[in-house]
């Protein structure tokens, strides 16, 4: 290995130390702190710092081809030291505003939506409802009173030949469907 590589070694596994420190203070950011064990937080920690441990050894494998020697342990140690003490504060200082940032990014996004698209889709709903139950009314009523005229000689028929009392079985179900519309009318009325 020359000495030109192990200096890009020393100082890529520097700032794999810094970001060791960057991203363990991330992850503790967003995750809760439990005073008793957890068998999922375990599982979590474990797949935080196997997911670590990938990223630096695939940053070794890019640049030495996955030598490992013992000053790359102490330049990591070196990088993580390095973050504590130099960039800790202002790191963490970014973070808190970019999550800052993006809650308020979030809810004006979400407020957005809800202005621009709810509340016009909302009125068009509530319009398109208004309008099928004018249209059903005037159905209804056409329908009634064209019944009204035109079963008046069959309503006599009826009445001469005892088909009403057949008609008068299906009376339950006729005032079923009858209160279903007046329900559906007097919401309408109410809105």
């Amino acid at each position: 290995m020359t000495a030109t590589l192990q200096f890009y070694t020393l100082t890529a596994m520097i700032g794999m130390g810094v970001w060791l420190g960057a991203s363990l203070d991330t992850y503790e950011r967003f995750t809760v702190k439990q005073n008793r064990f957890r068998l999922l937080i375990a599982v979590r920690d474990l797949f935080f710092w196997i997911l670590q441990a990938l990223i630096v050894f695939y940053v070794l494998l890019k640049l030495n081809h996955g030598e490992i020697r013992i000053y790359i342990f102490l330049a990591l140690l070196c990088g993580y030291a390095a973050y504590q003490a130099l960039f800790k504060r202002l790191y963490r200082t970014l973070l808190e505003w970019t999550i800052k940032v993006m809650t308020a990014l979030y809810r004006f996004c979400t407020s957005f939506i809800k202005v621009f698209l709810g509340t016009p889709l909302k009125w068009v709903l509530h319009i398109l409802y208004r309008l099928s139950m004018i249209v059903i009314t005037i159905v209804r009523t056409t329908l009634v009173f064209i019944l009204r005229i035109a079963g008046a000689p069959f309503l006599w028929l009826a009445n001469r030949t005892g088909l009403t009392t057949q008609l008068r079985k299906l009376l339950p179900f006729y005032n079923l469907i009858k209160d279903f519309c007046r329900r559906l009318l007097k919401k309408d009325r109410e809105e």
